[in-house]
């Protein structure tokens, strides 16, 4: 079964799938830009509805990731420069779920979460999800060659976190 084909006909369980399929890779994605889950959801909701709508310029099923972690980013930064503008634009914020909740990510998790904005998001593209790293320089709108220097730095970054524990 076509997932995209049938998403792009408006069908709304195949678009559902679609998600599901990639669902941890967009909520990581997502907890990258916000620590809050209602500043998630809201990121999540607002990506979502665009990309449903949006669906028909989706090339192919193997490229819905990064076209989804496009509208993604794109929706982070608007809320980001909204909430900077407004910080009551967003919802209030819910504290992090509970320290069992923290205690569940896995050791990389916890480690690239200490890494500042910019090196957080390609080490997790690149080393969580496994994104190469031309399309990371689409994703970001830079050049490659910042992608392949944000990389080494957050790999000196990470061995320093994970030797200072």
């Amino acid at each position: 079964m076509n997932y995209l084909e049938d998403a792009k006909n408006g069908n709304k369980f195949s678009f559902e799938q679609l998600i599901l399929e990639n669902q941890y890779a967009i909520y990581k994605t997502a907890r990258v830009f916000f620590q809050e889950e209602s500043e998630i959801n809201l990121a999540l909701e607002r990506t979502f509805f665009v990309a449903f709508r949006e669906i028909k310029s989706c090339k192919s099923e193997n490229n819905f990731l990064i076209w989804i972690l496009n509208q993604l980013i794109l929706t982070c930064n608007a809320l980001e420069e909204s909430k900077a503008k407004n910080p009551k634009a967003l919802p209030p914020a819910e504290p992090y779920t509970s320290y069992e909740d923290y205690k569940k990510n896995s050791l990389v998790e916890q480690c690239i979460s200490k890494l500042e904005i910019e090196l957080r998001l390609t080490a997790l593209l690149y080393f969580y999800i496994g994104i190469p790293t031309h399309e990371i320089s689409k994703l970001l709108r830079i050049s490659e060659h910042e992608v392949h220097k944000r990389i080494e730095k957050s790999r000196t970054a990470l061995d320093n976190i994970l030797f200072e524990n």
